[in-house]
């Protein structure tokens, strides 16, 4: 029988290189992989996951500093909380808590980390400077969700079975008030005023608002299916819900103004500081959905760990970058992304692997000459020379070739065209 030939063209690869002179800030998303152990680390200019950190078991809760130079998460599983070092991706602490602690919150001056302890009832309070727990509250039957106010004078933190708030005072550590508000209250979020407290009740499906004067609830907001976390956008002016959609909420009406469909089972949910962008983890899909906030409709999806389950963003210092993206054309078809491929810089420990887009990235990478490498299964290596200097450099890489395209006149056999397309789509592993 005659072997069947099938037109393959020349894969394209894309790299930007950059590097200034000075720190710049940056942008991240930290999102706890709960079934990983892990912490996936996006940088949300380019929507890449570029670092995956190990923490402990069951990560759930997740806050970073105001200067951003520190990533506190709370591991379920072995009732400790991982301190991560956001310049290096790595844990530099581990500190015991209570038993199963859940969600986790900082103070505006970063020195108090509140830590809900599901199973112990009561809030941790760790010293940021030590490292050390200096206090425990009693609160409510199975503390959930957990909030600092932003003069950083109150803890607001819900307890799910006792379907109330409890107020902590910060400069007592006592509570000195409890609110009684919707059935299983799970999410909690302050308004940049501290005016308002919106909280999420699962069991009654709404959002009661909460006025901090005389701790009463004011409204209630019925929203979809199941409402688990909750944020508030930087300007007060709405309030973004986890409920199997994500429904937004106008806060000067208590009215819900849109949903927006994300991923399967939106949990987590994190504003960045502009709030120009919501990010919402999807425990189900492994996945973070970027919502554009102007016109409410997901504008990337980011593949991360398994059972991906809270999130925070914020802006930390980031040295020189080098970013790319890796890509084919096969049969007409352009620009296919290929996924899973490894790219390094020849002789050092930058190595890594492009998503589903194709995109790899590297962080902080002295400034000097590279050999930067890529390779994907049955495709020839790419070898390519860069040189990072004080000026943004382009990089037009060479094309790659498929080890049947032995003429370089574009055409493989069938078995090779379909292994390649595997190697495209991901589903050979590397």
């Amino acid at each position: 029988m005659k072997k069947q030939i099938i037109m393959f063209s020349l894969i394209t690869v894309f790299a930007y290189v950059s590097f200034p002179l000075v720190a710049l800030a940056a942008e991240r998303a930290y999102v706890t992989n709960e079934h990983e152990r892990s912490v996936s680390v996006i940088d949300t200019a380019s929507n890449i996951v570029i670092s995956t950190i190990a923490v402990g078991n069951g990560p759930a809760g997740i806050a970073v500093n105001p200067a951003g130079t520190r990533a506190y998460v709370a591991n379920g599983d072995d009732s400790t909380v991982s301190v991560i070092n956001t310049a290096t991706n790595t844990v530099t602490a581990t500190v015991a808590v209570g038993n199963h602690p859940h969600e986790i919150a900082m103070n505006p001056e970063g020195t108090r980390v509140y830590v809900a302890n599901y199973d112990a009832n009561n809030v941790s309070v760790i010293d940021t400077a030590a490292n050390t727990v200096i206090a425990t509250v009693a609160v409510g039957y199975e503390p959930w969700g957990i909030a600092v106010n932003p003069a950083g004078t109150r803890v607001y933190v819900t307890n799910e079975h006792a379907n109330n708030v409890s107020v902590i005072d910060t400069a007592a550590n006592t509570v000195i008030a409890t609110v009684a508000v919707g059935n299983a209250p799970l999410g909690i979020a302050v308004n940049p005023a501290g005016t308002r407290v919106y909280v999420a009740n699962e069991g009654d499906e709404n959002v009661s608002v909460i006025d901090t004067v005389n701790n009463t609830v004011i409204a209630n907001v019925p929203v979809a299916i199941g409402p688990t976390c909750i944020a508030v956008n930087p300007a007060g002016s709405r309030v973004y819900v986890a409920c199997g959609v994500i429904s937004v909420i106008d806060t000067a009406t208590n009215t819900v103004t849109a949903n927006i469909a994300v991923g399967c089972g939106p949990d987590g949910i994190a504003i960045n500081p502009a709030g120009t962008r919501v990010y919402v983890a999807s425990e189900y899909d492994k996945t973070v959905s970027v919502i554009d906030t102007v016109n409410n409709t997901v504008i990337a999806t980011v593949e991360v760990g398994c059972r991906p389950f809270e999130i925070a963003v914020a802006q930390i210092e980031s040295g020189p970058i080098i970013s790319g993206r890796v890509a084919i054309s096969i049969a007409g078809h352009d620009n296919l992304s290929v996924r899973n491929a490894t790219v390094s810089l020849e002789g050092t420990d930058y190595s890594t692997t492009t998503d589903i887009n194709g995109n790899f990235i590297f962080e902080n990478v002295p400034q000097g000459t590279y050999t930067v490498i890529i390779i994907a299964p049955d495709l020839v290596a790419i070898r390519q020379e860069i040189t990072l200097s004080e000026n943004n450099v382009f990089v037009d890489l060479p094309l790659m070739k498929t080890f049947g395209n032995v003429n370089g006149d574009g055409r493989i056999g069938l078995e090779e065209a379909i292994h390649a397309l595997q190697v495209v789509s991901g589903a050979i592993a590397q």
